[in-house]
């Protein structure tokens, strides 16, 4: 008898087909974090700060940008939405405030990432609300007296609510918390409605045909008056409309519900309903977004008797998931094996004293995020997977056949560990050689 160190699927090939199907396997996170997991121990549900950003808590303004996902600072779309006192500080320079001027003298007015504020709500929050002008305005309250409301605010002399330190004047909520990532202001979903009672919407209330371009809805709703909506990210939508049930007004009526119920309005034209993402883009806005809290998403409504107003509505988007491609497999079994020699003078296999084969797998693959090109789209790491989710990267096995009968080993199904290159715009993931032990094959 002789002792063969070879591959046994060239020892045998004339007797064994071996088929492996495999897929590669990026390892992402639940559909999204809650804001529970960021700084939790610091949260609470009243507005305890003034307009020092740079630190709450122990938390760097940085720290807190980091962890969400987002900018320390943000450049305000419209000057115009500023209050006098918020320009002044840019003027200035305090608390992370500035100003700045490009070559054809274009003035930027640069707002803080306001710790405590993005710790508490789970959203980026720039500013504070007495930097925004329409709080501060006779066309409608900026100010609502609420008993648990987030803030502390007192009357003054100029007949409006300011925000005030904790325990003087009353709690309530302002119209806008300050400005979002998009640089526009940010409206706050608690904020009472305009008038005494809340209204669901109903199948008379119709939705305003691209708001940001209405000269009364720009009038009634500041998210509306600086709102671009070439600046967001594609998939916001796309996401949003997927996740429609998850989104819910101030009491509960889901984004869905609403327009399924309402009728949407295109000038004088009215009663056809939104069906897809694509005519959802034209009604609503994605106001704010991070991976960490969700979206809100905000509605400009007109109801039966003329009234026209705005509703936000916040919840959790699905995330869509990268394109991840199998670009080549290799593989082969070898193994220690005894050929045995018949009284012709030919060799035989013989199982009986043969050593278990090793199966040898190679595979590469990649996965596109496009996160290079995309990644300066507003609040795309809110709707988009990319390579920063992924924990980890794995080969599944998902089948072996033996000439043409699938065979039931353990390693079928079982997630391999494989390492990662990264490239300009993709990540290629490697799993070298996986060395996987049959039980019998």
């Amino acid at each position: 008898m002789r002792r063969h160190k070879k591959s046994l699927f060239r020892a045998l090939s004339f007797l064994v087909v071996v088929s492996i199907l495999l897929s590669l396997c990026p390892v992402l996170p639940p559909v999204l974090k809650t804001k529970a997991e960021y700084f939790g121990d610091k949260r609470d549900t009243v507005y305890e700060g003034g307009s020092n950003f740079s630190n709450y808590k122990g938390v760097s303004r940085q720290d807190c940008a980091d962890s969400y996902g987002v900018d320390p600072e943000v450049t305000v779309a419209n000057p115009n939405e500023l209050s006098a006192s918020a320009k002044a500080k840019c003027e200035n320079g305090q608390y992370g405030y500035g100003k700045s001027t490009d070559l054809q003298g274009k003035v930027s007015y640069v707002i803080p990432l306001n710790v405590e504020a993005t710790i508490d709500r789970g959203y980026a929050i720039y500013g504070i609300p007495e930097d925004v002008a329409d709080n501060f305005t006779h066309v409608q309250p900026g100010f609502k007296q609420v008993s648990n409301g987030y803030f502390w605010a007192s009357l003054q002399s100029d007949g409006y609510y300011h925000l005030s330190s904790p325990g003087t004047g009353v709690r309530g909520y302002f119209r806008y918390w300050g400005f979002s990532q998009t640089g526009s202001v940010q409206s706050d979903k608690e904020f009472p409605p305009d008038r005494d009672e809340y209204a669901p919407v109903t199948s008379g209330t119709k939705i305003l045909y691209q708001p940001w371009t209405n000269s009364v809805a720009k009038q009634i709703c500041a998210v509306a008056e600086s709102y671009n909506p070439k600046n967001v990210d594609p998939n916001a939508i796309s996401q949003t409309w997927q996740g429609l049930s998850n989104f819910k007004d101030m009491k509960g009526q889901t984004l869905a519900d609403a327009i399924n119920t309402a009728q949407t309005q295109y000038g004088t034209q009215y009663g056809t309903k939104i069906t897809s993402a694509s005519m959802l883009a034209d009604y609503a806005m994605i106001s704010n977004a991070t991976p960490t809290a969700g979206a809100e998403v905000v509605l400009v409504l007109q109801e039966p008797d003329g009234w026209v107003h705005y509703r936000t509505y916040d919840g959790i988007p699905p995330r869509a998931k990268p394109q991840v491609t199998t670009d080549s497999i290799s593989y082969k079994v070898a193994s220690d094996s005894y050929l045995v020699k018949n009284s012709d003078g030919t060799l035989k296999y013989d199982p009986a004293v043969n050593q278990d084969p090793v199966l040898y797998v190679d595979i590469t693959g990649k996965m596109i995020d496009n996160l290079a090109t995309n990644g300066n789209k507003l609040y795309y790491k809110a709707f988009n997977y990319t390579r920063e989710d992924v924990g980890q990267y794995v080969v599944r096995i998902t089948s072996v056949k033996i000439n043409g009968s699938s065979v039931n080993l353990s390693i079928v199904g079982k997630d391999q560990g494989a390492g990662f290159e990264r490239k300009a715009v993709v990540f290629v993931s490697l799993c070298g050689i996986i060395k996987v032990v049959s039980e019998k094959l």
